[in-house]
C-alpha cells in the first residue's frame, strides 16, 4: 500500500506522495500557508514538517506523542505554533521555528481531534471522552469542558469549525 498525502491549497497543484512509507501511514496534516510548510501526524507518534515546494522533509519530532498515534495536528493561525493530540491522552503545542515543544496538557482520555478556532486564542480538543474540551492558549487552561448530556454518545472521532463563525 502506498499513503500518500493529496492537499490543494492556495491554489497551487496538489502535493502528492509526501512520503510512501507503507509501514508508518500519515495519520493526519494541516497546512502553514505564510511558511509554505505542511504538517503531518503519523501513526508512529511522528509530527513531520514538509516544504510544500520542494516536497523535502524540514524536521521530525520523534515520539511525538510517546511512542503512540498522532490522531490531529492543526497549525495556530498568527502564531509559531502547531497543536497535536493522540492516543496518549495529551494536547501538545510545539514551537515549529524553534523545532521544540512549548507544552503540554493532560487530558486522561484519548484524543482523537484538534482545531484551531479563527481569529481566536483558543483550541477545541475531541475524543474518547463524551466531552469537548476548550482550551486557551494565552493562559494554557481548560476554560470550557462541553458534556454531552443524552449518553447516546461516548466519544467523538472530529470535530470542525463552521466557516467565518465561532461554531464548532
Amino acid at each position: 500500500y502506498q499513503y500518500l498525502l493529496a492537499a490543494c491549497f492556495c491554489n497551487k497543484s496538489c502535493f502528492q506522495n509526501l512520503t510512501k512509507n507503507e509501514e508508518f501511514p500519515i495519520w493526519t496534516s494541516d497546512f502553514i500557508q505564510k511558511d509554505e510548510i505542511i504538517i503531518t501526524g503519523s501513526v508512529n507518534s511522528l509530527i513531520q514538517l514538509w516544504d510544500f515546494n520542494t516536497s523535502k522533509l524540514i524536521y521530525t519530532f520523534k515520539s511525538a506523542h510517546n511512542d503512540k498515534i498522532v490522531s490531529s495536528v492543526c497549525y495556530i493561525k498568527d502564531t509559531q505554533y502547531i497543536a497535536s493530540v493522540g492516543y496518549d491522552d495529551y494536547v501538545r503545542f510545539w514551537d515549529y521555528k524553534k523545532k521544540t515543544e512549548y507544552y503540554s496538557i493532560y487530558l486522561g482520555y484519548e484524543l482523537r481531534s484538534v482545531i484551531h478556532i479563527e481569529n481566536t486564542n483558543l483550541i477545541v480538543t475531541a475524543g474518547k471522552s463524551s466531552s469537548i474540551n476548550i482550551i486557551d492558549i494565552n493562559s494554557k487552561q481548560i476554560i470550557r469542558n462541553l458534556t454531552n448530556s443524552s449518553n447516546n454518545v461516548n466519544w467523538f472521532r472530529d470535530i470542525a469549525q463552521i466557516y467565518d463563525t465561532k461554531y464548532i
